[in-house]
């Protein structure tokens, strides 16, 4: 299917809303929006596609424009430049599924689910392609996976490719919701000839197992930077929910490839080092960094592995806790 741009949706559309230039949808259907072909946009045009559950197993590609796969109850589509979307309301068990191949080189991807209330869940699951690499004219590319950040699970595997290979800066990657768990995942926010793009995760907790310890040793072996950050409760995400704000590093993260590159743990309770974090190749920026809830003076940095960032810069502290 070869279009301009395309926007669908098993949610209800008013005619008011329709006439006023207004993209709300809005609607209790539980129906679901599946591609299983091939979804073309023309350059800078945008593929939105909105329901309870999105789901695709097909290829879209809308160079230089934006891709929307949203699962919630009420959307607003702004159609302007890049459509950027709005969830005003989340759905029933909201979930989005990519295994398939998106790509809109020098835009934005965005695959997010929100649920209805805090007794129900969204997913985000990927295990496809989802590619935004940054133009020949330096025009960079943006990948976002967000859960839900009350009670939504974000399930990572597949590639996230932000990469610069014909020229520019390496573009912007972030995973976050409420729990995220990496897969085999390969991220990529590389750059050829200019500097490396970033990686955000962004969820209450995260415990650094041997997956993600995997993924964020290729990331930044290949030049991306990445940042941990974690967060107690939900009053920085605008949203209801908790957990403990911790980041646990329980495998070895070891920078084996590449020049240089940053890891930055912001953890709003503690920091627990229980693995090393080494490079070998190229120097490695680290920042561990605990206690930022300005609100608490609980939480502190525990290293209790190896650090060694081959000339890399180390910095280590916590608003109010211990070192």
């Amino acid at each position: 299917m070869d279009v301009g741009g395309l926007m669908a949706s098993t949610l209800l559309l008013s005619d008011a809303d329709f006439m006023a230039g207004r993209y709300r949808f809005d609607g209790a259907s539980a129906a679901s929006v599946l591609n299983q072909g091939a979804i073309a946009a023309a350059s800078g045009g945008s593929v939105s596609l909105i329901a309870a559950k999105v789901i695709n197993d097909g290829t879209i590609d809308a160079p230089g424009g934006q891709v929307n796969l949203a699962a919630a109850r009420t959307v607003t589509l702004d159609a302007g430049g890049l459509a950027r979307l709005t969830i005003d309301q989340g759905a029933l068990d909201a979930a989005v599924a990519n295994g398939g191949a998106i790509r809109a080189d020098g835009g934005r991807v965005l695959l997010t689910a929100r649920a209805l209330d805090q007794l129900t869940t969204a997913v985000v699951n990927n295990t496809g392609l989802v590619q935004a690499r940054t133009l020949a004219s330096g025009r960079k590319g943006e990948i976002l996976l967000l859960g839900d950040m009350a009670t939504g699970t974000l399930n990572a595997s597949g590639t996230l490719d932000a990469s610069a290979p014909l020229g520019g800066d390496g573009g912007f990657i972030e995973t976050s919701a409420a729990h995220v768990n990496n897969g085999t995942l390969r991220v990529d926010a590389s750059a050829a000839r200019g500097t490396g793009g970033q990686w955000l995760i962004d969820p209450y907790d995260y415990t650094i197992g041997a997956s993600a310890a995997g993924t964020i040793s290729s990331a930044l072996g290949n030049g991306t930077s990445v940042t941990v950050t974690t967060q107690s409760n939900a009053a920085g995400y605008g949203a209801t929910g908790s957990g403990s704000g911790d980041i646990t590093v329980a495998s070895a993260i070891t920078k084996s490839s590449g020049g240089a590159a940053t890891l930055t743990l912001l953890a709003d309770r503690n920091i627990i080092v229980n693995s090393p974090i080494t490079s070998t190749s190229g120097a490695l920026g680290l920042t561990l960094s605990a206690a930022n809830n300005a609100s608490s003076s609980l939480g502190g940095v525990a290293v209790n592995a190896n650090l060694a960032s081959n000339g890399g810069r180390i910095l280590i502290g916590g608003a109010g806790g211990s070192t």
